[in-house]
């Protein structure tokens, strides 16, 4: 990892902490969470993106989102594994980022 850039990864709740300075928010979430998880980071306004499963791009929450942000979906070659490469995903996911400005609304990896 280059030297110039930092992470915060702590174990606190994610609907109440926030660290005392952050430039964007980058994860997996636990899809069980994926609605409630991207409300929190409207309410944040801080660039995101954040790994969740194709179909949530059809879900009518992401409406709002994608009529009036600045959002880019980055499709990958490939399904992600998880768990140290030991679970493959029975479906596709995509990253949804809001707010980094990219020249493209949709890039294929």
């Amino acid at each position: 990892m280059p030297t110039d850039i930092k992470y915060i990864h702590t174990d606190k709740d994610f609907f109440t902490y926030e660290p005392d300075t952050y430039d964007m928010i980058v994860d997996n979430p636990p899809y069980s969470l994926k609605r409630q998880i991207f409300a929190r980071c409207e309410t944040i306004g801080k660039p995101y993106a954040l790994l969740v499963p194709f179909d949530t791009l059809e879900r009518q929450y992401m409406n709002n989102i994608f009529k009036t942000k600045d959002v880019t979906v980055i499709v990958p070659k490939k399904i992600y594994k998880f768990n140290d490469n030991k679970v493959t995903m029975p479906f596709k996911s995509v990253f949804i980022c809001v707010g980094f400005g990219l020249d493209k609304q949709l890039i294929f990896e």
